[in-house]
C-alpha cells in the first residue's frame, strides 16, 4: 500500500495537470472575496454554456436532456452570483452555510 501511495505521489509531482491546478488555486487565493464569488458564478455560465454547445455533438436521439427549466434555474442563479457578489462575499463569514461546511470539512 506505501509503494502504491509513493507511486501516486511521483504521479502528482510531475503531472502538467496538477501544475496548472496548483498554479490556479494561487491565483485564486491573491483574488479578492468579491471576485472569487464572481468567478464562481462566471465558472458555472461557462460550464453550462460547453455544456448546450457539446450536447449538440451528440445525435438527438442519444441526447440526455435535463428540463429546461432547471437549466434556467442554473443560468439565473450563477447570474445572480455574478451581479451580487459584494453582498454575498460580506455575508459570507456570519452565514450558516459557512459554519456548516466548516463543520462538514473538520470531521474529516
Amino acid at each position: 500500500m506505501v509503494r502504491v501511495a509513493r507511486t501516486l505521489e511521483a504521479a502528482v509531482r510531475s503531472s502538467a495537470v496538477a501544475v496548472v491546478v496548483a498554479r490556479a488555486r494561487r491565483e485564486a487565493r491573491a483574488l479578492t472575496a468579491i471576485d472569487r464569488v464572481r468567478l464562481a458564478g462566471l465558472l458555472v455560465l461557462t460550464a453550462l454554456v460547453t455544456e448546450q454547445l457539446l450536447i449538440r455533438l451528440i445525435p438527438a436521439p442519444l441526447r440526455p436532456m435535463p428540463p429546461a427549466a432547471l437549466r434556467y434555474e442554473i443560468a439565473l442563479a450563477a447570474i445572480v452570483i455574478t451581479v451580487m457578489a459584494r453582498p454575498i462575499a460580506r455575508a459570507w463569514p456570519a452565514s450558516r452555510l459557512r459554519r456548516l461546511t466548516l463543520s462538514m470539512t473538520s470531521r474529516s
